[in-house]
């Protein structure tokens, strides 16, 4: 029995012996003791950074209703600038043609402001009028029929009488008294009548296109031309809408 104790303390004793450390001080630097053995510190793997989860899909605004302003300067045509530039031209060509009628007694001046009244007149009208009809994209923008008609009369009267004053001055003829100035009536219903429709075909633009962008019930003029009995035919005045 003792023998065997002796056996088991030296064993003992000899482990230890063995042994290169009992205690992570006895080992060097940053190694801990493991089982009697001095062995670096186990590395654990840094963690992975983390995937940023995917952006929730957020449905974008709806956009703002659109302004009344923002929808008149998306009106199409040039009906405005027409407008302005008939207006401007009125006074423009009265004053030529009241110069060459108060100087008809001379052939220069009077000749040569004649001669250029009717040439501006003849190629700057059909721009006014060509103006408001730019805007008149739809069946319920129409403009004034009545002002475009005169508009194109007294255009051919003013050039047919614009132009023999011109023939007349070339001869070494006086025009009569008056005559001028009514050349200067006639620019003037012409232009007024072209421009005035370029202003009313626009207002009847910014009306359609408001109407087109609220809901509900959409009412608008109609002008038109209907059969009577007897075979003729009759301007008609009525309304028009949808619901």
């Amino acid at each position: 029995m003792k023998t065997w104790i002796a056996w088991v303390v030296l064993a003992l004793l000899a482990d230890r012996a063995l042994a290169q450390c009992r205690a992570d001080v006895e080992c060097k630097g940053d190694r801990i003791c493991v089982h009697g053995e001095c062995q670096a510190p186990a590395v654990s793997p840094l963690p992975s950074d983390p995937q940023p989860a995917p952006p929730e899909y957020a449905q974008p605004p709806p956009p703002p209703p659109p302004s009344m302003s923002a929808g008149y300067r998306g009106l199409p045509g040039w009906s405005l600038g027409a407008g302005i530039f008939g207006t401007i031209m009125v006074p423009t060509l009265v004053g030529l043609l009241v110069a060459s009628e108060l100087t008809k007694s001379s052939a220069i001046p009077s000749l040569p402001l004649g001669a250029a009244a009717t040439i501006a007149f003849i190629s700057t009208a059909p721009i006014v009028a060509a103006g408001a009809r730019s805007v008149r994209q739809s069946a319920q923008v129409r403009g004034v029929v009545a002002l475009q008609v005169i508009g194109w009369i007294f255009y051919g009267l003013t050039i047919a009488q614009c132009s023999a004053l011109v023939v007349v001055g070339a001869i070494g003829i006086t025009p009569p008294e008056g005559v001028i100035a009514s050349t200067a009536a006639l620019t003037t219903v012409t232009y007024s009548a072209f421009a005035v429709d370029a202003f009313v075909s626009r207002a009847q633009a910014k009306r359609v296109m408001q109407l087109a962008k609220s809901d509900g019930v959409r009412v608008l003029p109609i002008v038109a031309v209907a059969r009577t009995g007897n075979g003729g035919t009759a301007p008609t005045l009525g309304l028009g809408g949808t619901f």
